[in-house]
């Protein structure tokens, strides 16, 4: 199972970066949309399976717990200070507003998914009324776009991302260990995964909580075992999912007004309630 799901892996990946969009295998070119969402499905995996394994509860994830929603508002807040979208200030905004969600909702986590929904629905007010004063396209921050996805933005946060993905695998060592110091490190991998792409997808809410528990099901093992194989079932899904979509907006020209965000919800909704 092991060696399949890792063949299956490189194979998706390989074949989603170079034929994403081009939907020719004469147009052999790698596309910077499907670098991007490898990078945006290894790090909605990693984040909620280091999550899961730090609070012992499948049902953490960035989403969930108001992190993503924190990064937006970091994000949107530094673009109405005048930093530039998806500038390298902006994205450093948007990941130190995850870490401070983190922080708020591990102040309040008494109980698990009400305190995230509620730090979620707060954040999304101002997010909200920041949008409308600034005269940013609200449903593009609340529900995420992939139409942002070049090479200049996906250079932008992928090196960040990188930070957060080192950490990650480094603090997984440690995962059962509950400290300050750990908890700080847990924060800071988590603000760097999620942070920095959101800068510039806006909200992807859910598909992390879905990666992890796939895995897992396909994956027997610790916390380290299961990130490791989170970070390449993540980008699988991923590339999958938004090929899947490109069809069928050639299909019906509805599909178009399906926000993507709205689409990974479900799956995170539907294993939330398993």
């Amino acid at each position: 199972m092991r060696r399949a799901l890792l063949y299956l892996g490189l194979l998706t990946i390989l074949t989603g970066t170079f034929l994403l969009h081009n939907h020719s295998i004469t147009a052999f070119q790698p596309t910077s949309r499907g670098i991007g969402l490898i990078v945006i499905g290894a790090a909605l995996g990693i984040s909620s399976t280091l999550l899961q394994g730090f609070y012992k509860n499948l049902n953490a994830d960035p989403g969930f717990m108001g992190i993503t929603t924190g990064s937006v508002l970091g994000a949107i807040l530094g673009i109405h200070l005048g930093f530039q979208f998806g500038s390298r200030i902006g994205i450093l905004i948007a990941v130190g507003f995850a870490l401070i969600s983190f922080y708020i909702f591990d102040w309040a986590s008494k109980s698990f998914l009400t305190n995230g929904i509620l730090i979620t629905l707060i954040f999304s007010t101002f997010i909200l009324l920041l949008t409308e004063r600034a005269k940013l396209d609200g449903t593009y921050w609340t529900l995420g776009s992939f139409n942002e996805l070049d090479k200049h933005n996906v250079k932008l946060f992928a090196p960040f991302v990188e930070v957060g993905i080192i950490t990650s695998f480094f603090i997984a060592r440690h995962i059962s260990k509950i400290s300050a110091r750990n908890k700080l490190a847990v924060g800071i991998g988590v603000a760097f995964l999620i942070g920095p792409f959101v800068a510039t997808t806006g909200a992807l809410i859910g598909f992390g909580l879905f990666v992890p528990n796939l895995t897992r099901r396909l994956i027997k093992g610790d916390t380290r075992r299961v990130l490791s194989y989170a970070a390449l079932v993540g980008p699988i899904v991923l590339l999958l999912m938004d090929i899947a979509i490109n069809h069928l907006n050639e299909i019906s020209v509805s599909a178009l007004a399906i926000p993507i965000g709205f689409l990974l919800s479900r799956f995170g909704k539907e294993q939330a309630q398993s």
